[in-house]
């Protein structure tokens, strides 16, 4: 469980179970919708990141960035564009199927079922390169 304690004006401090803490809100390095992406981004790379050790596709590396887009005209939608790279003889398709998946199944993606998630990757293939 995560505690939020107001500090004054619009900003907070929330403590996590581990008993580490970030400043939150007006004023603060972090706004409560770049953790809701940062959040969403988290929970798509572990769903995808098992999703690949499980078909045996070696990773290595995967870097993402998030950003969430409310509209007062439409529903809340979150991007996700990742930047994976992979051994080589993986194809593009395979990693993209695997986002796909991730897009689908990642706990915060189906608990957020009313929000529009896209995830998008850009797969770099290292020729030569082994896990």
């Amino acid at each position: 469980m995560v505690e939020i304690v107001w500090d004054s004006g619009g900003a907070a401090t929330c403590s996590a179970p581990t008993g580490a803490r970030l400043h939150i809100g007006t004023g603060e390095p972090w706004a409560p919708e770049d953790l809701l992406a940062a959040a969403v981004s988290a929970s798509v790379m572990q769903t995808f990141l098992t999703a690949a050790l499980d078909a045996r596709v070696p990773v290595l590396g995967y870097v993402a960035s998030a950003a969430l887009t409310v509209r007062e005209d439409a529903r809340p939608a979150v991007g996700v564009r990742a930047c994976i790279t992979v051994a080589s003889g993986v194809t593009p398709s395979v990693v993209t199927a695997l986002c796909q998946h991730a897009r689908r199944t990642a706990p915060l993606s189906r608990m957020l079922a009313s929000t529009t998630l896209t995830v998008s990757a850009d797969v770099e293939v290292l020729t030569g390169a082994t896990a």
